[in-house]
C-alpha cells in the first residue's frame, strides 16, 4: 500500500474592470501557504478606484499581495478617468470666469475669461506660476495636471503733458502719471513782469488764468502755459496850441522807459506838465523809466504875454498905468489925459518921444 499526497491549491480569481488591466489575470491557483501578488495598470488617463479584495474595498492600490494563502480569494480592480482641478482666482477690481476649483477630466479643456473692472486693465495672468502678459483669455488644453491661474489687475494710468513758454512755470511739469479717475491741479506762476496770455488745454485755449484742474481724468491730455510780457498803457494828451509826441495811448512794456516831447505852436510857450495828476512845470520833455504801472501824461500850453510899464509924470494920468500884460500879437491903447491947466508935453514909448498925444496903441505887441 503506498499513500500519495498532493499539496492544496487554491483559486484567486483576479477581474479587472474597464480602461485597466490586473495581471495576472483570470483564475489564478495558489498553494496552501503560498503568497500572491498582483499589479493594478490603468490606462493612460486613468487611474484606479478601488480594489475589492474579497468583497473588500482596500482603497486605490496598485499593487496587492495574498500572503500565506489557506482559502480561495477574489480580487477585482476597478479603474476610474483622472481628474484634475484648475484653481482659478482674481485679485480685486475685476474678475475671471470660471472662478474656484474647476474639476475637468483628463484630456479635457477649459477656457477662461477674464475682465478688468471700469478703470482698471488687466496686468498680468499668472498661470502655475508664470506671467503670461494681460491676456483677456487663456485656455488649458489636453489637461493631464493640477494647474492654477491667477488675474490681476491694476488701475488705469493715462498722461498728462505738462510744459510752459519762456518766462513763467508750470507746476507740476513734465509728464505727469494720473490714476483713472484722480484729480490734478496745475499752477502757473509768471517771472515779475509778466503774466499767464494763454492756457492751452488739448489744443484749446482757457484764458489767462493761473489755476488748473484736470478732474476724473480717463484719457490722456496736454496743458501748455504761454507767458507774455505786462504792457502798461500811458495815456497823453495835450490841450489847444501845441502838441504831445507821442499821443494817445502809448503801451510800454513792463520795465521799459518811454520819452515824450511837449512842443508849444508858435506864439505859445508850455504853461505845465500834468503826470498823474501832478504839475511837473514847464516842461519840453519827460520821461517814464521803469515803467511798472499805467500812467497819464497832459501837456497844456499858454499864449506868450508881455508887459507894457505905464506911467505918468505928476499934474496928469495915463491909462491904464503900471505893469499891463499883453497877449501876444495882441493891441493895447493908452489915454493920456493931463490936469486942468496943464497939457501932455511929451509920450515916451521905449525912449522915442511920439510927441504931445492924448492916446497911443501898441499894435501886434
Amino acid at each position: 500500500i503506498r499513500a500519495a499526497f498532493a499539496v492544496n491549491q487554491f483559486t484567486i480569481t483576479a477581474s479587472a474592470g474597464v480602461n485597466g488591466i490586473i495581471t495576472p489575470s483570470g483564475a489564478v491557483v495558489v498553494n496552501f501557504g503560498s503568497n500572491q501578488i498582483f499589479t493594478m495598470v490603468p490606462n493612460i488617463g486613468f487611474h484606479v478606484d478601488s480594489l475589492f479584495v474579497d468583497g473588500v474595498n482596500q482603497g486605490s492600490l496598485l499593487t496587492f499581495t495574498f500572503v500565506n494563502t489557506t482559502t480561495n480569494h477574489t480580487i477585482r480592480a476597478v479603474f476610474a478617468l483622472n481628474q484634475y482641478t484648475i484653481t482659478a482666482s482674481a485679485g480685486p477690481n475685476g474678475t475671471i470666469a470660471p472662478s474656484g476649483a474647476i474639476l475637468l477630466n483628463f484630456g479635457a479643456n477649459q477656457a477662461f475669461g477674464i475682465s478688468p473692472g471700469t478703470g482698471y486693465h488687466i496686468d498680468s495672468v499668472i498661470v502655475d506660476g508664470v506671467n503670461q502678459g494681460p491676456v483677456s483669455a487663456f485656455a488649458f488644453n489636453n489637461v493631464t495636471a493640477n494647474h492654477t491661474i491667477r488675474a490681476v489687475f491694476a488701475i488705469n494710468q493715462f498722461t498728462i503733458s505738462a510744459s510752459a513758454s519762456v518766462n513763467g512755470t508750470i507746476s507740476p511739469s513734465g509728464v505727469i502719471v494720473a490714476n483713472f479717475g484722480t484729480n490734478q491741479v496745475f499752477t502757473m506762476t509768471p517771472n515779475t513782469g509778466f503774466h499767464v496770455d494763454s492756457l492751452i488745454v488739448d489744443g484749446a485755449n482757457q484764458g489767462q488764468i493761473t489755476l488748473f484742474t484736470f478732474t476724473n481724468v480717463t484719457v490722456n491730455h496736454t496743458i501748455r502755459a504761454v507767458f507774455a510780457i505786462n504792457q502798461y498803457t500811458i495815456t497823453a494828451s495835450s490841450g489847444p496850441n501845441g502838441s504831445i509826441s507821442p499821443s494817445g495811448a502809448v503801451i510800454v512794456n513792463h520795465g521799459s522807459t518811454q520819452s515824450f516831447t511837449v512842443a508849444p505852436i508858435a506864439s505859445f510857450h508850455v504853461d505845465s506838465v500834468i503826470v498823474d495828476g501832478v504839475n511837473q512845470g514847464q516842461l519840453t520833455s519827460f520821461t517814464f523809466t521803469n515803467v511798472t504801472a499805467p500812467h497819464t501824461i497832459r501837456a497844456v500850453f499858454a499864449i506868450n504875454q508881455s508887459t507894457i510899464t505905464a506911467s505918468a509924470g505928476i499934474n496928469g494920468t495915463i491909462s491904464p498905468v503900471g505893469i499891463v500884460i499883453v497877449n501876444f500879437g495882441s493891441s493895447q491903447a493908452f489915454t493920456i489925459t493931463p490936469n486942468i491947466g496943464f497939457h501932455v508935453d511929451s509920450v515916451i514909448v521905449d525912449a522915442v518921444n511920439q510927441g504931445q498925444l492924448s492916446s497911443f496903441t501898441f499894435t501886434n505887441v
